[in-house]
Formats: structure tokens, C-alpha cells, sequence
């Protein structure tokens, strides 16, 4: 039993929680690949919130106006441009949007290759590249190590959710390659690519800016006191 209860201000706010209540030992979360996490102990604790002020917050906004707009695209190497084309298109949904068939003088010789981009919706992109020589491809495409925290994760809504995971299963991939891990400030469905890339659909928990709010005010003060040595959990939500 998880219970969270607060007051909030105009400019502050105060929230009480507790994890765990009646510290009951049982095994909180599984993936398919085998990772087990047992439930943490009872913990609680008191979060505060602050507000800043309007030249505080305009302070803050003319810093993150210089931040980058979006996500441009990524990139990865890929062995099987078709095969990746079916995986991006007809499972996941994204569309190919461009290919670049191209020669270049690129680390010391000419390298011929074609970069595929599929569109993610605020224009950006996941990109991959296939080398026409099998040498540039094994210098440029060793394998991803197999692990689920290498990851790229994209934003979604439910009905988008909903629509992945239900063309992932008509697919026909099943765990390891595909599974569903509940965060509690969010949902996240995970599939691996023909690649070995793991991608991850998430879908926000409803109340996704005031959790927000929470971490911005105390991201700092939680990463120096976690590098300190104290591990202690302040996700909550689960």
C-alpha cells in the first residue's frame, strides 16, 4: 500500500508520503529478461515544492530558450535496411521519410553508404545507416551489447500505445524482445529492433507536470545526495 497526501500553495507545496505502508515483502516488478526487483522496505518522507518568483522564472526561461528545440535524429547502423524498413513501418508505425544513397570521404577513405530516417511526430527522426563494403559495415556496426538500460524512449498517448502493442503481437514477438514495465510516473512498453536497439513507448502518468515540477526542485540536491552514498528511493509512485 502506497498512500501520498500534501497541501499546496500559491508559490509552495508540501506532500507526505509513504511507501510500502504495512511493509509487506513481495516481488514489486519483473521483465522478461530476468530482472527481478523485490520490494523496497516501508519508507516514508515529506517532498516540498517551490515556485519561483517572476524574475526568477524569467531568469530560468531565458536559459531554457537556449536549450535545442527537439530530438533532430538519431543515429545507428543497421545490417538489413529491409528487414529494419518492416520493423519501422509496418510494426512500430513510423514512416520512412528519406534515403540518402551517398559516397563520401569519411575517417581516411571513400565510404558508400544509404541513411534511412523514419519521422517521429515533432519532425525529428530515427535514422540508420548500411555500408556497401562489409569492412566499413564491421567497423561501424559491431553489435549493441544485450541490455534493456541502453535505450532510446519515445513519447506516446494511450491510443498509440495501444495501437504498438497490439502490431508487436500480430507480429508475432514475444518476451525477451518485447515487454511492459510499469514505472508509476509512467507506463512503458519495450521492443527490440531487428538491430538489437531497444525502443521504449511511454505514456505519461496524468498528473505528468506537477511530477515534473517535483523532480525539476530537487534534481541537483537528489543527485549529490544519491553520488553520497544515500540510495534511498524517491520514486513514489510506483
Amino acid at each position: 500500500i502506497d498512500l501520498r497526501a500534501g497541501v499546496e500553495a500559491d508559490r509552495w507545496s508540501m506532500t507526505a508520503w509513504s511507501k510500502n505502508l504495512t511493509n509487506k515483502i513481495y516481488n514489486a516488478e519483473f521483465s522478461p529478461g530476468g530482472f527481478l526487483w523485490r520490494a523496497l522496505p516501508r519508507q516514508y518522507g515529506v517532498e516540498f515544492g517551490y515556485r519561483f518568483r517572476e524574475k526568477e522564472k524569467e531568469s530560468v526561461m531565458a536559459q531554457l530558450a537556449k536549450l535545442p528545440t527537439r530530438l533532430h535524429h538519431t543515429a545507428y547502423v543497421t545490417w538489413d535496411q529491409e528487414r529494419n524498413r518492416r520493423f519501422y513501418e509496418d510494426v512500430i508505425g513510423l514512416p520512412l521519410t528519406a534515403t540518402w544513397c551517398e559516397s563520401d570521404e569519411l575517417f581516411g577513405k571513400v565510404r558508400t553508404y544509404v541513411h534511412t530516417f523514419y519521422s517521429i511526430g515533432d519532425g525529428g527522426a530515427l535514422a540508420f545507416f548500411q555500408f556497401a563494403d562489409p569492412a566499413d559495415q564491421a567497423q561501424f556496426g559491431p553489435k549493441m551489447p544485450p541490455t534493456p538500460f541502453n535505450h532510446i524512449a519515445l513519447k506516446v498517448d494511450a491510443e498509440t500505445q495501444a495501437g504498438i502493442e497490439a502490431r508487436i503481437e500480430k507480429a508475432g514477438i514475444k518476451p525477451p524482445d518485447t515487454f511492459v514495465l510499469e514505472h508509476g510516473y509512467c507506463r512503458s512498453v519495450y521492443v527490440t529492433d531487428p538491430n538489437g536497439l531497444i525502443l521504449e513507448f511511454t505514456r505519461d502518468h496524468p498528473e505528468a507536470d506537477k511530477i515534473a515540477r517535483e523532480r525539476r526542485a530537487d534534481a541537483h540536491q537528489s543527485l549529490k545526495r544519491w553520488l553520497a552514498g544515500d540510495h534511498t528511493s524517491n520514486n513514489t509512485y510506483r
